[in-house]
């Protein structure tokens, strides 16, 4: 060293003489006089910072070290080449990164994180690889399970975690599952929700409803749809329950919301001064038969009793009507129609 140097063992930082309010900073002969900083009192105890030789980088309060190349340690390549070593804690994180040369000759990175994991191996890497993709993985768990807790102000919110090959997944209230990203999180349209008294609810299969006549339509001779209310005295209804399909009485109009499989159920009761039904059928958009039906009706027994039931598929926005015919028909109080989507 040259004259000007002053040589001194160590130098305390502030002067506040509890324990947690003095910074030291001092090169420590018994670890190869590596330059360490830390707070505290006594040199040597609370060190947060090690710099060693050219080989040793970084230590941190002898948590977590970093080496070139060393298993359990952490290691870096030169900036702008690919990251090809490991980050590990013991039996608690280890995270790898490699390079690879897909068939275009194109260079890609990859990179597996495994928590509780030394070799975050998986179906879903090995999947992602043949791709020929950059990719990442968090792998959770080796030898023990692995979960993730979700916590808010001290209090655990949900949890996710697998065992015995299975996943498990609870929540303080509700869960809810969500198709395409949004800004509200308390957003209605969700793809499906387990409630926490046990409901299972899937929104786009909410889609029902049954309506019921509550008084008798006009007599008729000619083709009429009796879920219209001005086929009655008025006609009227009563919509017994209802989600996503809707129903005008208007024009006795039940319009399908949602694409999808429907059950329709229709049972009507029906006088006449003639036992032969010359319309009896389902028709959608006002132009297209469904289901039809040549039957008859015991004009000496009345009312009589007839069903429509069938499963459809239809688009959004498809409407359909009941359609009947007879000779001085009438179609009875009592009489409703029921649709539930079921794919």
């Amino acid at each position: 060293m040259g004259k000007n140097v002053l040589k001194v063992g160590a130098v305390y930082i502030n002067n506040d003489k509890s324990p947690g309010g003095v910074s030291y900073i001092y090169t420590d002969r018994s670890n190869d006089n590596a330059l360490t900083i830390g707070r505290g009192t006594t040199l040597g105890s609370n060190s947060h910072l090690t710099i060693k030789d050219e080989e040793t980088i970084i230590g941190l309060h002898d948590n977590l070290t970093i080496l070139n190349g060393e298993t359990g340690k952490i290691s870096f390549q030169v900036q702008g080449s690919f990251p090809h070593a490991v980050t590990a804690l013991p039996n608690t994180l280890t995270m790898l990164a490699s390079s690879y040369v897909d068939a275009t000759g194109s260079s890609h990175v990859i990179s597996d994180i495994g928590i509780g994991n030394n070799n975050p191996v998986t179906t879903l890497n090995n999947y992602l690889g043949s791709l020929g993709v950059p990719y990442n993985i968090i792998t959770l768990g080796d030898l023990l399970p692995g979960g993730i807790s979700f916590q808010f102000l001290g209090r655990e919110e949900a949890s996710i975690c697998s065992f015995n090959s299975d996943l498990h997944i609870s929540a303080f209230d509700d869960i809810s599952f969500y198709t395409g990203l949004h800004e509200d999180p308390a957003r209605s349209d969700t793809a499906v929700k387990f409630t926490d008294d046990g409901d299972i609810i899937c929104e786009a299969m909410q889609q029902y409803i049954s309506v019921t006549l509550t008084n008798d339509t006009d007599v008729h001779s000619d083709e009429y749809n009796p879920f219209d209310e001005n086929e009655g005295p008025p006609t009227t209804f009563q919509t017994n329950i209802g989600e996503g399909i809707t129903f005008d009485a208007a024009n006795g109009h039940f319009t399908i919301s949602k694409t999808g499989d429907y059950e329709i159920t229709a049972v009507l009761y029906m006088e006449s001064d003639t036992a032969a039904l010359d319309v009896f059928k389902l028709e959608k958009n006002g132009n297209t038969d469904i289901w039809a039906a040549e039957t008859f009706i015991h004009n000496s027994v009345e009312p009589t009793e007839r069903t429509i039931n069938g499963i459809f598929p239809f688009i959004a926005g498809t409407f359909i009507e009941v359609r009947v015919e007879g000779t001085n028909l009438s179609v009875r109080n009592g009489s409703g129609m029921s649709i539930k989507r079921i794919a």
